[in-house]
Parts: C-alpha cells; structure tokens; sequence
C-alpha cells in the first residue's frame, strides 16, 4: 500500500536545493487522518448548507450569504482536492499520472485556497457593517454594489489569475508525479514579483485583514454591549453575528499561524532552512483541515442545530436501514395485491 516513496525539493534564494524525502510513515499517518475526517466533513458541510437553502429565513440573511458561499468552496476543496491529495498519499505519486491533469490539480488547489481566504477577509470586514451599520444596506444599488459584488470579485478573480499564472504564463513547467500538485506552479520560481504578489494579496494580506477586523469587531460589540442594555433583541442579533463570524475567523487563524510563523522565522530570525521538514511534510497540509473544520464550525449558524443534527443522524440510519429491503417491502406488497382476492375466497378459521 505505502512502498512507494516521495519526496519534496525546497529552493532557497541560493538556489541550492534541498530534498526532503517523505517516508511511508508519514504519507500513512496523513493519509488515514484525512481519509477518517473527510466523510464527516462531508456529512456536516450538506446538513449545513441543506438547512441554510432550504429555509427562506437563513437564506435571505445577508450574514449568512458570504457563509454560504464559504461553505461551497470548502465543500468543494474537501470533494475534489482533497479527494486527489488523499489518494496521492495513498499510492505516493500522482493519482492521474499526465501533464493535463497535473495543471488541473495545481489550479483547483490555488483557486480555493485563495477564493477561501478572501472571502473570509471580506467577511470579517463585511460584518461591521452589518452588524453595525446595515441601513447603509437597505437601497438595491449599495447592497449590489456593497455585497453581492465583492462576493463574486472573491470568486473571479483567483480563477482569472491563476488561469492565467499556472497555464498561459510563458514559463517551463516541471512535472514530477511523485510531489504533491505535481511539483510547484512555474511562475512562482520564473517570476520574483508574481510569487510575492501571490504570497502577499492571497495569503498574508486577507490573514491580516481577519484578525484585526475580528479583534476591532469584538471590541465594538463589548463597547456597545452597555449601550444596548436596554434593547436585548438588538443586543443579540449583534452578538449572534459577531460570533459567527468570530468563530469562522479563530479557525483560519488558527490554522494560517503556523505556516505564517515559520517563514516569518527563516525570513527574519534564523536560516532558510529552519523547520522546513516539518512545513513540507506536515504544516502544509493544516489547509486541508481547515476546509475539514469549517463546516463544524458554521454548525452554530443553523437554528437549534442540535435537535436537527439529531434528527438527520436518525433520518441517515433510517434510510441505510430500511432502503435495502425496499425491492422486499415492495414485492411483498404486489403478491398480497395478487393473492388477496383468492385469500379472501378462502373460509376463514378462527382458533380460540
């Protein structure tokens, strides 16, 4: 099952390499942990967004519209990208060994990741005005151009960009089956100003813009908490609000520190190649959990997600229970239809 080894090439600004040899231990290790938590992810991430599109309520909030759309993305990373990843670590090389899919790989994998965390950057900047300031919501225009528009931005444009970076930017590609995304994007090594552009606009910028929205948000709430003493109904839709969206923005902080602080190490403090088996072999993938985690966070956004949950859990096993015997429910029920009639021809005997 594992025989097959990987490894990893990290390049320095010395252009000296250094080749990180990923063992079965750690592909087993990764793989079963993912493979265990993916169909629970799964699981939640439809019950979520199952009860927020089917109810008109949840659906029409514009709170719960950006966490929606979050929830998609997240959705679709832990379907598709984690689906290749893991089986990547299954085999220990490419699952679909061709240049093609490849490109399809690394695409998917950045557009997520980026459209993920621009969408949790606006969110966090959003939410103050929602929770704070939604009249300057309430006419078509501003709320087109102050909501719905920023949304889809987050959505577009990390596909244009990429689309454009990954397969049209004029640089040689190398493919090597036996790394994870078939190896790193050309144009990070070809092009200085696109790989920071890329590090700074997708990664450390929305980081940053999450974690000061979300502190300057919390200190809001608890300065205003006073103000609205009086008025408890406001008081807890602003609360609600906010922790959602601080809950969601503790989890992508949570799991983007880590890779954050050891480049900021080798960068300012230490050597390039400080930590690095551990970034590659393991702190790299804290992404896939965070688009695992993501769901079971959002779970607080559905009203009384408890007894729900509880119900769609016995609803699952019901259906697993009584879906294989219903060709037999069914069967049974056309041969009494045929055979009532002469059953009922039949004297009937009662035995005391």
């Amino acid at each position: 099952m594992f025989f097959v080894e990987t490894f990893i090439i990290i390049m320095d600004n010395n252009n000296s390499t250094t080749v990180i040899y990923e063992t079965p231990t750690t592909r087993s290790i990764k793989f079963w942990i993912l493979l265990f938590c993916q169909p629970f992810s799964i699981l939640c991430s439809v019950f979520v967004l199952y009860h927020m599109l089917s109810s008109r309520t949840q659906r029409q909030l514009l709170a719960n519209q950006i966490v929606i759309v979050m929830l998609v993305v997240s959705f679709l990373s832990v379907t598709i990208d984690l689906s290749i990843t893991i089986d990547f670590l299954h085999k220990g090389f490419s699952p679909i060994q061709s240049t093609v899919f490849c490109l399809f790989w690394m695409l998917i994998d950045y557009v997520l990741y980026a459209q993920g965390m621009l969408l949790m950057a606006w969110a966090s900047i959003e939410r103050h005005t929602l929770v704070f300031s939604i009249h300057n919501l309430r006419s078509k225009t501003q709320l087109i151009l102050r909501h719905y528009f920023p949304i889809i931005f987050c959505l577009i444009y990390p596909f244009l960009f990429y689309i454009y970076t990954i397969l049209f930017y004029p640089c040689k590609q190398i493919i090597d089956l036996k790394l994870i995304l078939c190896g790193s994007p050309c144009f990070k090594q070809s092009s200085f100003m696109f790989n920071i552009y890329d590090m700074l606009i997708h990664s450390v910028l929305p980081t940053l813009i999450t974690i000061s929205s979300s502190l300057t948000l919390l200190i809001r709430v608890v300065r205003h908490k006073r103000r609205l003493q009086g008025q408890m109904f406001s008081w807890r839709k602003q609360y609600r609000m906010s922790i959602q969206l601080l809950t969601i923005a503790c989890l992508y902080i949570l799991m983007n520190f880590p890779p954050f602080a050891i480049i900021f190490i080798q960068v300012f403090i230490l050597s390039k190649t400080f930590a690095i088996y551990i970034y590659a072999l393991f702190i790299f993938y804290l992404y896939y959990f965070l688009t695992l985690f993501l769901p079971f966070v959002c779970l607080g956004s559905v009203k009384d997600s408890r007894k729900k949950m509880k119900r769609f859990i016995q609803q699952m096993g019901c259906y697993r229970l009584f879906g294989t015997s219903r060709i037999d429910v069914i069967l049974d029920q056309s041969i009494n239809a045929t055979i009532g009639n002469e059953l009922a021809l039949m004297p009937t005997v009662y035995i005391n």
